[in-house]
């Protein structure tokens, strides 16, 4: 049996080397390329003493990056996307992958907004239903990372739909990101002739079939718009029509127009087809001027405007 001496190109693997050559591989994260930078080792050096050791690698070269750690803190713009994603996303575990995360949306500008805003390198695919192209788009994306980041933050988590829970936020900055992310993603904002005298009238409606999320967005609306509700009827979810699983919450008139004007200048990548409406937006300015002293703000909404109006708009 030869043996080998020690010299500057041939070292021996210590054993705290060891043990953090077992963590990396076995992560699956890295390549060994990778490794053996972090251990100031060549990658054929890492791969061969791996295997020795019997270290299996589980790692897939990746075609496409992100920012692998978006979701983890919280910020207004994370909030936002973490809403659409709470609405129209979808996350799935995978052994090799960690998990992927696909969004599927109508408006591809939004969805390029959304690989910028994550850093996502790869391509907007095209959706098929019953063999035709829809007329929908997606992305989709592996992370290792995203999957805890969105559950413990967001309650994100693999067949949501009724299992959706509230975000875990710690102010109502950033449960209004959230708000209106899952608005962009299950909420509608028009303009409809009201039953009672065929006079029009703005309509913001969420849809879920999640009771607590509609539940908490319904709570974060009245905490701080119940004020310019004319109609002091007690609001609840009903059945959304059409559908046997989902509810829908919907706040109207005067109230509907006030959520639309306060948010106007809130700093994240709203869905412009619903914000920015032109015949919605000319409805606003005329209720505006023909009730100037409605729309003045309650001391606790300047509060949270003030906090975004300092933060640079995206």
């Amino acid at each position: 049996m030869s043996f080998h001496p020690e010299t500057e190109s041939y070292k021996y693997w210590t054993q705290e080397e060891d043990l953090k050559l077992k963590d990396l591989v076995e992560s699956n994260l890295y390549d060994f390329k990778d490794i053996g930078r972090q251990l100031n080792r060549s990658a054929s050096s890492c791969q061969s003493h791996s295997r020795f050791l019997g270290f299996k690698s589980g790692y897939v070269r990746r075609k496409y990056f992100h920012t692998e750690d978006f979701f983890k803190t919280p910020n207004l713009l994370n909030c936002y996307w973490a809403g659409m994603l709470a609405a129209d996303g979808s996350i799935t575990h995978n052994s090799k992958l960690g998990s992927t995360l696909r969004l599927e949306i109508a408006d591809i500008d939004h969805l390029y907004q959304f690989k910028k805003d994550v850093g996502f390198t790869g391509r907007i695919e095209d959706c098929f239903k019953n063999g035709s192209i829809s007329n929908t788009k997606t992305v989709r994306i592996n992370s290792c990372f995203w999957a805890k980041d969105l559950k413990d933050n967001f309650g994100i988590i693999p067949n949501k739909s009724y299992r959706l829970t509230p975000p875990n936020l710690n102010n109502d900055l950033l449960r209004f990101a959230f708000l209106l992310g899952y608005i962009d993603g299950d909420g509608c904002i028009c303009l409809c002739k009201r039953k009672v005298d065929t006079e029009l009238s703005l309509s913001l409606s969420i849809v879920s079939c999640s009771p607590s999320i509609l539940l908490f967005l319904k709570d974060m609306v009245d905490r701080y718009f119940i004020n310019y509700r004319l109609r002091k009827k007690k609001q609840v979810m009903g059945k959304c029509p059409g559908s046997n699983n989902a509810s829908i919450i919907q706040f109207s008139g005067m109230q509907a127009l006030m959520i639309l004007d306060y948010f106007q200048g809130f700093p994240v990548p709203k869905l412009a087809r619903k914000w920015q409406n032109p015949k919605v937006l000319e409805f606003l300015v005329q209720k505006k001027l023909e009730y100037p002293n409605f729309f003045k703000l309650t001391p606790e909404l300047q509060v949270i405007k003030d906090q975004f109006m300092l933060t640079p708009p995206v």
